[in-house]
């Protein structure tokens, strides 16, 4: 039985009226799934954050949702879990598809609620701002930020707010030549490290941002930010490796937190760990991947790796390379 007979079969069980609404069912999901993009002047093409903005497209959302393309997600299915996994899952696209065919009801009111993250316990804010630029897009720009830090501190979690959103395509950073911290999307909202785990950020250090940004006929002015949250010293501090197409042997035990796999535009490839016994775990499966979308796999829960442990990374093409991130036990 294939996943679309499935769904339209769950679907006739629905009344065309009643039992699913925008208010109770489907509003909480594109809340939680769409907003990051489709929100006004957002990175996505129309904002669809209100019963009447989506309501309007409810035909070719039903479509994108059934094909499986939005929320877009790069990973292949069946390989690894992953924290932060953007995709619709079978319970959320049947709704979706259920209140598309039962004619969109917009159903009871329902009192007002806002999904904020729980506070970072023991934290504080260290805000950085990039200059302001025009852009026209199609360019990376270079950030170079100064903390204004005289002692350790280590960064629990951090995020990017872009200025110009319709543009920004994606921002890296480093905290030090040798510590990429990662890469923010438009699909991202906080990232936070596992707890007991944590970033070095040191005194005099340079914060580097690279902005990616995409082409648009009309220059923009992008003054975007960078939040650091931070905490105190962790049990494990954060670490990270950069792997060209080929294999990297950790002389240790480490725990993979998360890995960004890069190749060339429509190419397949794969990261696998590796123990000593030759057991395989993938860490990210992606058969065509989209420069568009760089995202960074956040395993839910670490691939322990034993000292002599491997991590192999292969494409259909040469250019291929991922980051990991990694503590060491």
């Amino acid at each position: 039985m294939t996943a679309f007979t499935l769904i339209a079969s769950r679907v006739g069980g629905h009344s065309r009226t009643t039992q699913v609404t925008w208010t109770v069912d489907v509003a909480p999901i594109f809340a939680s799934r769409c907003a990051t993009c489709h929100t006004k002047n957002g990175f996505a093409p129309m904002p669809l954050q209100t019963f009447e903005e989506v309501r309007s497209w409810t035909k070719g959302i039903r479509e994108e949702v059934l094909a499986g393309r939005m929320p877009p997600w790069p990973g292949d299915r069946g390989f690894g879990d992953f924290s932060n996994d953007a995709s619709l899952s079978a319970t959320e696209t049947e709704l979706i598809v259920a209140w598309a065919d039962g004619g969109a009801p917009l159903g009871p009111p329902i009192a007002s609620r806002r999904n904020q993250p729980a506070p970072l316990a023991d934290e504080r804010v260290l805000r950085l701002h990039l200059p302001a630029i025009e852009v026209s897009g199609g360019s990376t720009e270079r950030f170079e930020l100064s903390p204004a830090i005289d002692d350790d501190r280590w960064i629990t979690a951090w995020t990017f707010e872009p200025d110009a959103r319709a543009l920004v395509e994606e921002a890296t950073v480093l905290v030090a030549p040798d510590a990429p911290l990662g890469s923010w999307t438009p699909l991202e909202t906080t990232i936070a490290f596992p707890g007991g785990v944590a970033q070095r950020l040191v005194p005099r250090s340079h914060v580097t941002v690279d902005v990616r940004y995409r082409k648009s006929a009309v220059p923009q002015t992008d003054a975007s930010a960078l939040i650091l949250y931070l905490g105190p010293r962790p049990a494990r501090e954060l670490r990270h490796r950069s792997v060209a197409c080929g294999t990297v042997e950790f002389d240790r035990p480490v725990d993979v937190l998360a890995v960004q796999p890069r190749a060339a535009g429509g190419e397949s490839i794969e990261v696998v760990a590796r123990n000593r016994d030759g057991e395989v775990e993938p860490l990210s499966v992606v058969s065509r991947y989209e420069p568009e979308y760089p995202v960074t796999f956040r395993l839910r829960r670490a691939a322990h790796l034993p000292a002599g442990g491997r991590v192999d990374v292969s494409s259909s093409s040469r250019e291929c390379s991922a980051n990991l991130d990694y503590v060491e036990r």
